[in-house]
């Protein structure tokens, strides 16, 4: 990614994506503008160690419900986090919370349902065949 200069700011269109150009869009101008293009080169190395990067598995879903829409997002993949990250993230975002449990009970019921279903038919075709 090529660096952006305090000189080329001011000529920027608003950004299509990436931390580091989210941040500057975000920022009053008046602020932008008082970056040295050293200050500038630091915030964007610093803003692409923070990137998100790509994952073996990546389902995004957007549901529309009547109350508006709603996302689930699954990542997976080998964890690349150091130890204390992790503890960091499970106490920032722990599993056991009402809404995750409003949500993870039905899908289990639902999955154990529909492995239920799937060996009755299994078991129903077997016999159906002796």
């Amino acid at each position: 990614m090529k660096p952006i200069t305090s000189d080329s700011l001011a000529e920027q269109a608003p950004p299509a994506n990436g931390l580091y150009e989210t941040l500057l869009a975000r920022m009053p101008g008046k602020a932008r503008a008082t970056f040295t293009d050293n200050q500038l080169v630091a915030l964007q190395e610093s803003a692409q160690r923070c990137q998100w990067g790509a994952h073996p598995l990546d389902v995004r879903l957007s549901i529309p419900t009547p109350f508006g829409s709603c996302f689930i997002l699954l990542v997976g993949g080998r964890e690349r986090r150091a130890g204390d990250r992790q503890r960091l993230e499970r106490k920032r975002h722990p599993l056991w919370t009402w809404s995750n449990a409003l949500f993870l009970v039905p899908l289990t019921i639902a999955v154990l349902a529909g492995g239920i279903a799937v060996g009755m038919l299994l078991v129903e075709l077997i016999r159906g065949l002796f």
